[in-house]
Formats: structure tokens, sequence, C-alpha cells
């Protein structure tokens, strides 16, 4: 048997004849050569020439090897043996290569029963460190949190901070589960547990919570959300539950200074039926199918609110309609209501008050009079068609008028809209100093200009436009007006703030020549971008914005801008 390394890839042939080599190499792959030193055989029964063997072929093959099994370090250490050839096949070895390999294995063998000796002490020295290790850490877990400085917060301080991040139910409840301080301290604050929600979603659970949150609550001022509108087939276990809430909450409906309501008409009645008062609220918000006639009472004892939110797509009898005290109100909002409750409404409110018309359209039979005269500072649409809009300010008069916003309007085109505002803004006092107009494509721009430029609009202090060009860069509305205002400083001569709200890119030419042009009184631009969901939401350049913002100009991006 020869006492060469076979080689890769050789044949049994090949093999045979290595002995006619030099006694110190044996070829390999490549070229590569691999010495060894001969030694000679020994008894097959001898372990200390398998282990020498073993040791002797192991380092050559791992060191000195070439191809597959002796070049790539990676490669395990299986696949880099010198009989690397036979491990993956069901090739039987010679004769002679058995006789090898097994005096390899026997010494491979003897070799690693002292390893796993080491490895053996070694993991009971390990087992013994982490026996000793882990009643420290233990000690640690037990008596560090001792010296957190939330530990030492003082009452007053950690009552503050109660104070800002107190929410609904749930959030304060978990805010006492922390540890037996926090508990003490958000139960002796009774404002956090004034805001009491029932829903007819949990009814099983309603009536003792509210009962939990009326005594924690003591004697603050409450914030009632009144939710019972259920699902038909709900509706008589909905109704039996609310009687049983509305009966606990009875006595502390005095105390409530901010209501929430969205109630069936069973609801209505069971509180018509206890006689509610609610004396004390100061805002109040219904959303809700229509409003019975039981609701008049109810509304007749609202002596301190002022402000009201009211939701309804059915319809309002007039006498729950002129039961609520309008005269007193500083904000209103109406949702859905009909062009005819709307001209009712606008003669009481009061002066200075503020009036948001949401999602109104106008009703089968509404007869809008000759002229309807309103003493509100502010008139806000969202979502109001033109087909409602325009016959409304036509016949408008609003002198106090100081603010008036279409910025979140509805797209439906309508030409004639801004002759319409151009004419109702001209029987105004010509003092409103703040102006926004939802533009969608097509908007002229000759009636957009004529409005711009109008005597009425002189006193304008803080202008919002919004371009709704659907990132049409073939539509240059944006481009234009801006570069009117540039060409046109004596228009909106007053224009002290300008929103601008796009869904593409605009120029950055008109925007320099309006500064240029309007130095003296133009302070603030604001940008915004309606490219909802887009990665590139840049109104300008941020090359002109950095170089309008070291010029002087304060300038605003933003992802979403409130009116004013």
């Amino acid at each position: 048997m020869s006492e060469f390394l076979p080689c890769r890839n050789q044949s049994p042939n090949s093999r045979a004849g290595a002995g006619n080599r030099p006694a110190s190499m044996a070829s390999c792959q490549n070229g590569v050569s691999m010495t060894l030193s001969p030694k000679p055989m020994a008894p097959s029964h001898g372990s200390e020439y398998g282990a020498n063997a073993s040791s002797e072929i192991v380092t050559a093959a791992t060191t000195h090897g070439s191809g597959t099994w002796g070049s790539d370090p990676s490669t395990p250490p299986a696949a880099r043996g010198p009989y690397a050839h036979l491990l993956n096949t069901n090739t039987p070895p010679t004769d002679a290569e058995a006789a090898t390999l097994r005096r390899i294995v026997q010494g491979a063998n003897t070799k690693l029963a002292p390893l796993d000796e080491a490895i053996r002490k070694l993991e009971a020295t390990l087992e013994q460190f982490k026996a000793r290790r882990a009643p420290l850490q233990d000690f640690l877990d037990a008596h560090c949190p001792v010296l957190s400085p939330l530990r030492r917060i003082p009452d007053d301080v950690l009552r503050e901070i109660f104070t800002h991040v107190g929410g609904t139910f749930e959030e304060n409840y978990r805010l006492g589960a922390i540890c037996c301080q926090w508990r003490r301290v958000s139960h002796g604050m009774p404002f956090l547990w004034r805001g009491i929600e029932v829903t007819a979603k949990k009814p099983e659970s309603e009536q003792l919570r509210v009962l939990w949150q009326l005594e924690r609550a003591k004697l603050v001022p409450l914030h009632l959300s009144l939710e019972f509108v259920a699902r038909e087939w709900e509706k008589d276990k909905s109704t039996r539950d609310a009687s049983d809430i509305l009966d606990t909450l009875f006595p502390h409906f005095l105390r409530c200074d901010d209501m929430y309501m969205s109630l069936e008409e069973e609801h209505v009645n069971e509180m018509a039926d206890l006689q509610v008062a609610l004396p004390r609220v100061k805002s109040l918000r219904i959303h809700m199918q229509w409003l019975p006639p039981r609701m008049a009472p109810i509304f007749g004892t609202l002596v301190s609110l002022k402000k009201l939110s009211l939701h309804t797509w059915v319809g309002i009898p007039d006498a729950v309609l002129l039961a609520l005290p309008w005269q007193q109100l500083r904000i209103c909002s109406l949702g859905e209501l009909s062009r005819y409750a709307i001209m009712q409404i606008l003669p009481l409110l009061p002066t200075d008050a503020q009036l948001t018309l949401t999602m109104c359209h106008p009703y089968v039979g509404d007869t809008p009079p000759d002229s309807v005269h309103t003493s509100i500072a502010t008139l806000t649409f969202e979502d109001c068609t033109p087909r409602f809009t325009n016959p409304l300010l036509a016949i408008l008069h609003a002198p106090r008028l100081t603010k008036l916003d279409f910025a979140r309007n509805s797209d439906e085109q309508s030409p004639e809209q801004l002759d319409i505002i151009a004419q109702f803004l001209l029987r105004t006092q010509h003092a409103l100093t703040h102006l926004a107009l939802y533009l969608p494509v097509p908007t002229p721009a000759d009636p957009l200009e004529e409005l711009l430029s109008s005597e009425s609009l002189q006193t304008v202090k803080n202008l919002k436009l919004v371009f709704d060009d659907r990132g049409k860069p073939e539509d240059e509305l944006a481009e234009a007006v801006i570069e009117f205002l540039a060409d046109h400083p004596n228009a909106m001569s007053a224009l002290h703030s300008l929103a601008v709200s796009a869904a593409r890119r605009l120029d950055d030419e008109p925007f320099i020549d309006l500064w240029a042009s309007r130095r003296d009184t133009l302070r603030v631009l604001r940008l915004e971008s309606r490219r909802w969901g887009s990665a590139d939401r840049v109104v300008l350049c941020p090359a002109a914005v950095e170089v309008l913002r070291g010029d002087g100009l304060d300038i605003i991006v933003s992802d979403y801008l409130n009116s004013w």
C-alpha cells in the first residue's frame, strides 16, 4: 500500500502509480504539492501510528490541500478530508483506503476523548459561576428599582404629569396599575375620571364602570358621552341597558359641562321622562338621525351653552330647532342640515359667532327667501356642493364677516361661484381679514383675478389657496395666480400671510417675483403638499425655499395646514 496521500480526482490506476514519484512529494490538482514525512508501516493494531497518521493527514489536508477540499476555509472539515470524494456517494473504498481511513478514525477518536473531558470540566465550572451569579442578579433586580428616580417623584409633580397624559378611562386605569403610589395619586385626581363614555357595545360592564368613575370624579364637572345607537336586532336590549345607566346618571346631569349625544328616540323619551336638565353644559355635540320633538324641553335647559356641533340628516322640527339657545353660541358647527333650517338659524346667531357648515345639500322643496341677514364673523364651508353654497351666498348679507373659508369644500365644478363670492363680499363692511379658496380644475383665471383685485379684499391679511389640479403640470393656474399677485402689489395690498396647497411641484420664479414685489408687507409663506402617499411631496424647490428664507421670508412647510 502506498504511504502517500491520494490526490483528488485520481483514478485507482493513477494512485497506484504514485510509488514511482519521489517519496517526499505527492502531486495534487492545479500543481499544488503536499509534503509528507514517509513513515514505515506499523502493525494494523498499533494505535500510535493511527494517531500520527490522522494528525499528519488531517493537517496536510486542511493546510496544504487544494481544490474543493483544501482551498476554501469555509468548507466544512468533513468535506476537506483526503477521502472527501467518498463522503456523498455509495462508492466503496479500496482495501488500502479502508485500512488507512480506519486508522485515521481511531486516531481522531483518541484525540476526541480528552477534548470532551475538557469541555465537561468547563461546563461544570460555568454552571458553578452561573449558580453564584443568579442570587446576585436576583438581588440587583429586587433592589435597583428602589434607587429609580421615578420612586422619588413627589406627588405634586406626578399629578402635573397625569394632568397632561390623562385621557380615556382605559388610559387612566393603566396609570393606576403601575404601583401603589401612582394608584393613590390617580385615584385622588377627580378630573381624571370626569370623562364618562357610555356605549351600547358593552352594556354588561358599563353600569359598574360608570359607578366607579362617578365615585372617583367626586364633584368635578363631568364630560358625558352617550352613544346608544345599536344595531337593529340589539335595540331592545340596548334600550333596557340605556335606561339603567340613565337612571344612574340622572342625579349627575346637573354638573355636566361637556356632552356628546348619539341616541335613539327611545333614549330621548327616557331622558325627557326623567326631566333631565343640562344647565352647566357649555359644549354640546349631537350626531343623530333626527331630533325627536321631546328634545325641545331638554334644549330649553341649556342656559350656559357656548359651543354646539349638530349633525342630523333627516330633519329638525321647528319647535326643537328654535328651542336651542342660538343667541348665546360662540362656535357652531352644523352638518347635513337643510338649507331651510340654516336660513332659520343664521339670523339667530350672535355677533362675532363662528359658523361651520359641513356636507350640507339642497333639499327638495327648499324655497330660499329673498335675503337673509346674519352678524356672524366666521363662515366656513366643508364638503358643501355649489348647489348649496351658491344660492345661500346669493341672498346672504353678513356685514360683520371677517373670515370666509372654502378650503375644504366640495370639488364639484361651478364656473359662476367666484362671481357669486365677489358679489357676496361686496355686501360686507369690507372688514375681511382671512380668505381661503378651494380651486379645482378647471378654474377660470379671469374671474379669480377679478376677485383678488376687488376692493372688498383690500383688508385681507391671510390668504389660503388650495389648488386641486390633480398633479397635472400642464395646468398652470397656481403659477398664474402667484404671478398675478406679484405683478399687482396693489391687489390685496395688506397681505401678510400666504398659504399655498398644491398636488405638484410649482415653479419657483413666481414666488421669487412675489417676494420681490411684496417685501414690505408679506411675512409668511406656508406650503402644503396634497400628494398623499407620494415620496415627492415638495411644493417648492428646496433651493428656492432656502434662498427666500435667507432673504427674510418666513417659510413653513407642512403636510397639513390648518386654515389659520
